[in-house]
């Protein structure tokens, strides 16, 4: 088969495995943080606010969706994200190619497509799988320009380096690649000095700014690292079993195991290529291990595809050595990968059932962030909504955790007829000022998860109130309360 065939048919499956099911996981808190800075974006407002978070590329790029996507904002969104996967996919294959050979490059796209870790975040509205896109771009032109030094392959590597920050401003840690490729890739390290030397002028020259004010007024990386005084020692220590945690369900262990096989056996014969993407993958690792105080498993996303790469090369080099036909390589893939495919199935039917690590499920699943329960209440109100001429008021107790407030702002964005009042239940003036809006139109109180606390049931604040729905996350866990507010008296 043709190398154009097979990539055919890799991106073929690739889109299959990202868009079944796209949105059958509810909107996460974050997801609907980055959309509703879509929304403001694509009305020219609050351009700076997502570099103010470190994030850029993919919120901008969603802005383009709206608003004539609004019905569609979330298989929009996430379908974005599909979309920048598909580089990495490109990215891993050439980068495959590049240090080895195309056997090992299909290979390497198939671990890709299937690892839970990138076929998760492929699908959300996130900064990390598009900031994984382009340090996949670089890692494969930090191998081309410390292998060729062509000047085309610099101009593509500062681009792609400058986009990865601008996606995410953890993409920094992406400027390790070309120092590294020069280390190990190539016989000519003289003569590659000054390619590699441009590639970081240009890219330094276009990030450095910009990353100037985010570190310095930005209180989010001292937020992640200022927690601990355990110092990195420690902080490795600490963080190791979380991290170990979150890769070895995600990554699967038949897939960890075939790249710990395949760096093992580089260090034994100074393998170079294999080395150099087990640096790529280790040295990132081992800055969060020792700096982190507040981290989540997407901040890896990145690590992916190199690791995909090395297992791949673990498992055809293995191949080679036993002489094993074309069959039985086929067979040996398969088995690799069927912890993943267990673990894809349940994202691609239910997600609540997925092997998640403790912190994706409290995030995704049962915990405040997730959009379980929440999806719930959406439907509610636009059902309600649908039966109401002039329009309904929500009002949301303001002691409460976010996400419905965020969720709120997405799904009724461009639908007046949806008024969203933010309010504390436990106010003096609480009462009347409920009775003056209910007598307006269909007034409904809700009341999601507390931040701190007890949530406030049926009191002072609700004469004339009922009970009409509870919500809850897939464990049992009670997530919204709706009451509706009946001036006349409710039946």
């Amino acid at each position: 088969m043709t190398g154009r065939r097979v990539l055919a048919l890799l991106f073929l499956l690739y889109f299959a495995t990202r868009l079944v099911g796209l949105a059958r996981l509810p909107m996460f808190l974050d997801e609907s943080w980055h959309l509703s800075w879509s929304m403001w974006i694509a009305e020219g407002l609050e351009w700076e606010v997502p570099w103010q978070y470190g994030k850029g590329l993919s919120v901008f790029a969603n802005a383009l969706l709206f608003p004539w996507a609004a019905p569609q904002y979330l298989a929009a969104g996430r379908g974005v994200t599909v979309l920048f996967g598909a580089l990495t996919l490109a990215g891993v294959f050439k980068t495959a190619s590049a240090l080895f050979d195309r056997e090992t490059a299909s290979v390497a796209a198939l671990f890709q497509i299937f690892c839970p870790y990138a076929l998760f975040y492929d699908r959300l509205v996130l900064t990390d799988p598009v900031q994984s896109a382009f340090a996949t771009l670089a890692l494969w032109l930090s191998v081309r320009v410390a292998q060729h030094g062509r000047t085309r392959d610099v101009l593509g590597l500062v681009v792609a380096l400058a986009l990865s920050v601008f996606a995410k401003a953890l993409g920094l840690l992406a400027f390790l690649l070309p120092a590294l490729a020069w280390l190990l890739i190539g016989g000519a390290r003289k003569d590659r000095l000054r390619p590699i030397a441009l590639a970081y002028a240009g890219g330094i020259g276009i990030v450095g700014y910009p990353l100037f004010r985010f570190f310095s007024e930005t209180s989010t990386v001292r937020a992640a690292i200022d927690k601990s005084e355990a110092g990195p020692l420690g902080r490795a220590l600490d963080n190791a079993p979380l991290a170990w945690e979150w890769i070895s369900s995600y990554w699967t262990l038949p897939l960890l195991t075939l790249a710990g096989l395949a760096l093992v056996a580089a260090l034994l014969k100074r393998e170079r290529p294999a080395l150099f993407l087990g640096g790529a993958i280790l040295l990132p690792l081992g800055a969060f291990l020792a700096i982190s105080t507040l981290w989540f498993p997407r901040y890896l996303v990145f690590l992916t595809p190199p690791l995909a790469i090395l297992a791949a090369h673990g498992l055809v080099a293995a191949a080679r050595r036993l002489s094993l036909s074309g069959t039985l390589r086929a067979a040996a893939v398969g088995i690799a990968l069927v912890p993943a495919a267990r673990f894809d199935s349940a994202l691609w039917t239910a997600p609540e059932q997925a092997p998640f690590a403790a912190v994706e499920r409290f995030q995704f699943v049962n915990g405040w962030p997730s959009g379980y329960g929440v999806r719930d209440t959406l439907a509610f109100f636009r059902d309600e909504v649908s039966r109401s001429k002039g329009g309904v008021r929500v009002v949301l107790h303001s002691g409460s955790r976010r996400t419905l407030t965020f969720a709120l702002s997405v799904a009724f964005r461009y639908e007046g007829w949806l008024v969203v009042e933010d309010l504390r239940l436990d106010d003096p003036a609480t009462p009347g000022t409920l009775l003056g809006w209910a007598r307006e139109r269909p007034t409904f109180v809700v009341v999601p998860m507390p931040h701190k606390g007890q949530r406030p049931g049926l009191g002072a604040w609700s004469p004339g109130a009922r009970l009409v729905l509870e919500t809850r996350k897939p464990d049992g866990t009670l997530c919204d309360q709706i009451y509706a507010l009946c001036p006349g008296g409710c039946p």
